[in-house]
């Protein structure tokens, strides 16, 4: 089940820790500091276009346990409303098998892939302190924020949490900063200078070893569609995002984007996020806590 809670991730960054700025050679700091201030400001405006999304697309899944090597595809379907709110909605031939969503305070997942059918909650703050204190849970606030990341939807770090910014491959940037939720990771960030947009990206921990990745190998890219807004200055996606858990292996969650749109104004959001409005439409058989996936029996509650 840790698996599914990386697919929130996505839509819901590779593997080698940023290289710093070459402090052996002489740098102007005050043409550094407005360069980054530059790359802030475009991330920052890219970020405020990309606030409010409804997506959809295809999912594939690959991954390993004890009874071998697994793959499933599925349709994808997800909103992000605003800087806390996502939902993700995994289905095939029209029957929901999975839906992930947090309202910033709250996180749930319906696993409605087999019987029981299975509601798991809990709070982000618990989450988080989970993942931050026991080191073996990437939270859901984690792949929140490196789905977004992976979109270009994140808001840019604070200047005083940027540690670098260089070269990377093919004209790319490469911005390396302090993860805001624990000061122990760090993100890195490869991205075009011209669009503003994350190619590749990765939470790295304080060796410098990846946690998650999330990335594109294909040059495919879409339009945001954003009302009243020429397409020609509408923010570029890459159509293709992998996301992978590298603490599993052979983990693998592809996200290919048959569209996005900023137009939420048809979307139900008032069921869209909240847990008892869709407990009633998705009607779990079993509820228990979100923080013992691992353990889906212990304490949990049949209908």
């Amino acid at each position: 089940m840790r698996f599914f809670l990386l697919i929130a991730a996505m839509v819901l960054q590779g593997c080698q820790a940023a290289t710093p700025v070459d402090q052996s050679s002489p740098v102007d700091a005050e043409a550094e500091a407005a360069r980054i201030e530059q790359v802030l400001s475009g991330l920052s405006e890219r970020a405020k276009l990309l606030e409010h999304i409804h997506g959809w697309g295809v999912i594939e899944l690959q991954w390993a346990d004890d009874q071998g090597s697994h793959f499933e595809q599925g349709d994808l379907e997800f909103w992000i409303d605003g800087n806390e709110r996502l939902a993700v909605r995994i289905s095939k031939l029209g029957d929901t098998y999975f839906w992930i969503g947090t309202d910033g305070v709250e996180a749930w997942v319906f696993d409605l892939s087999d019987r029981p059918r299975r509601l798991l909650s809990g709070s982000m703050q618990a989450i988080q302190e989970s993942a931050v204190h026991e080191g073996s849970w990437l939270s859901i606030l984690d792949m929140i924020r490196m789905m977004r990341a992976g979109l270009g939807a994140l808001p840019p770090p604070a200047r005083e949490d940027v540690l670098s910014l260089g070269p990377g491959e093919d004209g790319a940037l490469l911005l390396l900063f302090r993860d805001n939720t624990d000061s122990n990771r760090r993100v890195r960030m490869e991205l075009s200078p011209n669009t503003w947009r994350p190619t590749q990206l990765s939470l790295l921990n304080s060796n410098g070893t990846s946690l998650i990745t999330a990335g594109t190998r294909s040059s495919r890219t879409k339009r945001v569609v954003i009302p009243g807004r020429s397409s020609l200055a509408s923010p570029i996606i890459s159509a293709v995002l992998e996301v992978r858990d590298e603490a599993a292996v052979d983990t693998l969650a592809r996200f290919a984007f048959e569209g996005m749109t900023t137009d939420l104004s048809d979307q139900p959001l008032n069921r869209i996020f909240d847990m008892d409005i869709l407990r009633k439409s998705l009607r779990p058989e079993v509820e228990g806590p979100l923080l013992e996936l691992e353990n889906p029996e212990d304490d949990s509650k049949t209908h």
